[in-house]
């Protein structure tokens, strides 16, 4: 159970930094709807998808952002 806090709360301060590059990156598109791969994301931020796809549904599940198919719109 402590083993698993612990994991919990590295991962949040690792990725609480990366979601505040994540949408500063996007707020940088001219448009709310940019059209964008998450490996794109990914390999200009210098992290993995893996990284970029779970602080992409952080995100979403805020209501931050929808996510479709090569797209995300900034809400």
């Amino acid at each position: 159970m402590r083993y698993r806090a612990l994991t919990t709360l590295v991962e949040d301060i690792k990725f609480k930094k990366l979601d505040n590059r994540i949408l500063e990156f996007l707020e940088a598109f001219d448009s709310k709807e940019i059209k964008i791969t998450n490996n794109q994301i990914a390999e200009e931020l210098g992290t993995s998808r893996n990284v970029v796809n779970r602080v992409l549904q952080e995100l979403k599940n805020q209501n931050i952002i929808e996510l479709s198919r090569g797209k995300i719109t900034l809400l």
